[in-house]
């Protein structure tokens, strides 16, 4: 979906401040490679959040992602859960991912969960309007979740009944997420997020079953705003094919492999190009390579393209490709993972996923770089979609990329102690005066007010 915020504020450049410019000895400067978010970030007050004034700077951190192939990112995924990454070989890795493909066969062939979750990704090929696939691609998903709570993978932690941690994928467009960024407000509409259980029941936990809720309350539009610090993960959907294949009557775990132009996603190549920051300097590797113009989402005729109408106004008929200010899905987002890394304190990484007709794209960003997965064809290779779905539920806070020093369970704000030093911090990141950092890579100073009872009485012996 579009995403909007104070429509006031003029469109300005962020001003060049001479103390802080690149030939500044001492002056800070923009990380490589990092040029985008890092610059505009500081500035947020000066350009407001509107969509047209920030997405040439998140565009510019996403542009050089390295590629990963498919097999080989979910095999660090799962790697990761077993919480020991760095000491698996290349080879267990692999040996890994072939354990958990024949853990998750059964589901997709055997039985009436198989069948169920067929009907919906059926029901998900048949549907050409993009906001209508987003109910059958949430039940299929929710309804492979429920049934690998089942599955054990060897090295792999089993699954633990738990409404706080345990997740669920739920429709969240229309409804906006807000966040506030130095006095400004930003609002966001991601197709589907990735929350706990808690977070999906809301205030009626005790009023309504869980299966209601994998079927019915996560297939629409939540009553009550997400807050991004509840907010795991995020889906961006798009449907420019009309028509999909139905899925095979046998799943097998060989990858499909994707055709070379929908292997891995590529942004447009803006005509008019991206707003060049003032005081930065142009990214390394900016020209437009081969690789880059291979699949730009063109939809192969204008009759054939999804449209995904826009809700309200005089204007019913009106779609969001009209919409000039709309930034291309690999920026919106972009801009969802800015978000989520702004709602928490020492974010490691954040993990997100693209879905494009019936591919999904795993893209895994922290501070220093972007990696896209190649593309998982989810209706015609089940096997792989459901290791993807094992790995999002097993996936502790850590592995989510939350710090657990600063922020043992999302959302927190409270008291921690710095180990070894016996040092108590008072966290008060919902203050106010907190000074966010909105972008994907470089500098991600946030500042926000600290109490200290032991500092205190330093000083006071001092």
């Amino acid at each position: 979906m579009a995403d909007n915020a104070d429509a006031t504020v003029r469109d300005k450049t962020p001003p060049r401040n001479s103390a802080l410019s690149a030939d500044s000895e001492t002056g800070l400067k923009s990380t490589p490679l990092a040029v985008g978010s890092a610059i505009v970030s500081e500035h947020i007050s000066t350009v407001g959040l509107k969509v047209k004034n920030v997405s040439p700077w998140i565009a510019r951190d996403v542009q050089n992602f390295e590629k990963c192939e498919a097999d080989t990112m979910l095999q660090e995924l799962l790697a990761r859960c077993t919480g020991r990454s760095q000491n698996l070989s290349v080879n267990e890795k692999s040996k890994l991912l072939e354990t958990a493909l024949n853990a998750v066969l059964p589901i997709c062939n055997v039985g009436a969960v198989a069948q169920e979750i067929k009907g919906h990704l059926t029901n998900f090929c048949d549907t050409n309007l993009e906001p209508l696939t987003y109910a059958p691609f949430v039940k299929a998903a929710n309804c492979a979740l429920r049934e690998l709570s089942k599955v054990n993978v060897q090295g792999i932690p089993a699954f633990k009944v738990d409404e706080k941690t345990n997740v669920l994928l739920h429709v969240s467009d229309t409804m906006p997420i807000y966040q506030d960024h130095q006095d400004k407000q930003s609002e966001r509409k991601p197709d589907v997020v990735v929350v706990s259980h808690q977070t999906a029941l809301g205030t009626k936990a005790h009023e309504t079953q869980e299966s209601q809720v994998l079927t019915e309350t996560a297939c629409k539009s939540p009553k009550d705003n997400f807050q991004w610090t509840d907010v795991r993960s995020t889906l961006e959907l798009k449907r420019p094919r009309k028509f999909l294949t139905h899925p095979p009557s046998v799943y097998k775990t060989d990858y499909i492999v994707p055709s070379p132009s929908a292997q891995y996603m590529e942004c447009r190549k803006d005509t008019s190009g991206p707003a060049k920051p003032t005081g930065s300097t142009p990214a390394t590797g900016s020209a437009q390579t081969p690789h880059e113009a291979s699949n730009e989402l063109r939809p192969s005729s204008q009759s054939s393209r999804g449209v995904k109408r826009k809700r309200g106004g005089n204007n019913e008929d009106r779609t969001e490709e009209d919409d000039p200010t709309k930034p291309h899905p690999i920026v919106q987002n972009g801009l969802y993972v800015a978000e989520m890394f702004a709602a928490h304190i020492a974010r490691q990484h954040v993990i997100s996923f693209i879905v494009n007709n019936d591919y999904i794209y795993i893209w895994f960003c922290d501070r220093e770089t972007t990696i896209q997965g190649a593309a998982i064809n989810f209706v015609q290779d089940l096997p792989r979609w459901l290791v993807l779905l094992l790995i999002m539920q097993r996936m502790g806070y850590e592995q989510w990329g939350l710090n657990r020093v600063f922020e043992p369970e999302p959302g927190f704000s409270g008291k921690v102690m710095v180990e070894d030093t016996q040092i108590d911090l008072e966290l008060d990141v919902k203050s106010k005066e907190r000074v966010t950092h909105f972008g994907i890579r470089g500098r991600a100073t946030t500042v926000f007010p600290v109490k200290s009872e032991a500092l205190s009485d330093r000083q006071r012996d001092a």
